[in-house]
């Protein structure tokens, strides 16, 4: 607990810190409104309430961390020592089977090996798309002969209606 900061002696110090810094402060705004005269009161203020809270908060946090971070370890776990010991002495087993799948599966990446397998793949797949093509084509397929499938027309040279082949 010696290391720890009473209270009485924080709140002391604090005050005391806070004092010397209002002090500061003031002088420095009394200084910057001599001269700066030319800004509005309440850009004057502004600044002087901003800077004060500025100050203010930063003091409140810097104490806080260090009032908490004081001694902590020997308060929250004393025992921290041992189990840091113990594994310590542990690690190489318990790291031992990372990286590892259970089944002995994982295949190293090969980027030439991807790519001819890549390359057997979009041959494999063209060659689907051109046995495929005349099934799926957009071009239809018409008995051309006697008219089948086509306009409606008497015929060559009979009547003119859509002269066709």
């Amino acid at each position: 607990m010696d290391r720890l900061i009473s209270k009485q002696n924080y709140f002391k110090f604090f005050l005391t810190l806070i004092g010397r810094g209002f002090a500061v402060i003031t002088r420095y705004i009394t200084v910057q409104q001599q001269r700066i005269i030319h800004k509005s009161f309440f850009m004057r203020s502004f600044n002087t309430i901003g800077l004060l809270s500025f100050l203010l908060l930063l003091g409140l946090q810097s104490f806080g961390q260090q009032f908490a971070q004081a001694g902590t370890e020997d308060i929250q776990n004393p025992r921290y020592a041992e189990s840091q010991a113990r594994y310590m002495k542990m690690s190489d087993s318990l790291t031992r089977t990372l990286s590892v799948t259970s089944q002995e599966t994982y295949k190293a990446y090969d980027w030439y090996e991807a790519k001819l397998e890549r390359r057997q793949q979009r041959r494999e797949w063209r060659h689907l798309e051109r046995m495929n093509r005349p099934r799926y084509s957009s071009w239809d397929y018409t008995n051309r002969f006697w008219n089948w499938g086509m306009r409606p027309s008497v015929g060559f040279r009979t009547g003119n209606w859509w002269f066709q082949w």
